[in-house]
């Protein structure tokens, strides 16, 4: 996957991704008041109300990847279960040689449950698959309404694309400029539907797979476009059923992205407050879980 990135993408070499607009240098009152705006009705629009009245949300998913991924096969399938605006959820394995596992993340204590197992234990050195992809795969579903506690919010102008019209909005934390601590997203909104329709993004966290001269390549190219499609209504709430993952910003985006893709996930089924919460709360003990994400020196702050 780390080579892939690295030939994927397209950004200077030594400083790190820069995700701002043109538009977005003007980090002015004015283009804060403009773009939080439109971040707040593209979450309304989104169905935040009702996603607000939810606990937890269930999905049954496939994830194919076509280099490297997380997985014991290159397509895997899996249930998800996720305690909504936090940074607590599972996975339980549906298929494939490990059909059974359960992955699973509190709190960011991570965990594994072998299959036929009674239990979980509690890992001391836990897979990077567990503490990285597993919040990954939760927030990327919930973004359109994690990103409003972000607090640096600013309209990154108007842009066209294959012949549709998106308002643009970059999305971080601390200033605007790109830094070690957090990462940049800039989000193209879909002007007519209100939904966010690509979401390109740096990934400052996978730096803490490498060190040295690599912790530096990888936090200015690692860097990436999420598609979002096949958007449906779920209890109010417009869920994304296909997220597409290429490497390239959308201008250079081959196009369909169903067949030119690094990995993408398609939904079967989407259900909220179908679990119960315990099942997610294994150890009381734990520091409750919440929308905040422990500093790790190397790593970013907010996913």
């Amino acid at each position: 996957m780390v080579l892939a990135l690295l030939a994927g993408a397209a950004f200077t070499l030594w400083g790190y991704a820069d995700l701002r607009t043109p538009a977005a240098e003007d980090a002015s009152a004015e283009s804060a008041r403009q773009g939080r705006e439109i971040l707040e009705r593209s979450a309304e629009r989104h169905g935040l109300g009702a996603w607000q009245s939810y606990t937890t949300l269930e999905t049954v998913a496939t994830d194919t990847w076509k280099v490297g991924g997380w997985w014991p096969t290159p397509e895997q399938q899996f249930r998800t279960q996720a305690l909504l605006g936090t940074f607590t959820s599972r996975v339980e394995l549906l298929g494939g040689p490990s059909a059974g596992e359960i992955r699973g993340i509190q709190s960011w204590a991570a965990y594994r449950q072998e299959p036929g197992a009674q239990r979980a234990t509690f890992l001391e050195d836990p897979a990077y698959e567990i503490i990285f992809y597993l919040p990954t795969l939760q927030y990327f579903t919930e973004l359109p309404f994690r990103l409003l506690a972000a607090d640096t919010v600013l309209d990154a102008g108007p842009a066209s694309h294959r012949g549709r019209r998106y308002d643009r909005v970059l999305v971080t934390w601390g200033t605007p400029e790109p830094h070690a601590e957090h990462d940049q997203y800039l989000l193209w909104i879909d002007t007519e539907t209100g939904l966010v329709e690509m979401v390109q993004y740096t990934v400052r966290d996978l730096a803490a797979l490498n060190s040295g001269t690599m912790r530096v390549l990888m936090k200015s190219l690692a860097v990436g476009t999420i598609h979002f499609d096949d958007y449906r209504p779920v209890d109010g709430v417009m869920i994304p059923f296909e997220q597409t993952v290429t490497l390239s910003e959308p201008a250079l985006t081959q196009y369909p992205v169903a067949e030119n893709f690094h990995h993408r996930l398609v939904l079967d089924q989407a259900r909220f407050d179908a679990v119960p919460v315990e099942l997610l709360v294994l150890d009381p003990g734990l520091e409750a879980p919440s929308d905040s994400k422990p500093a790790v020196p190397g790593s970013s702050s907010e996913t």
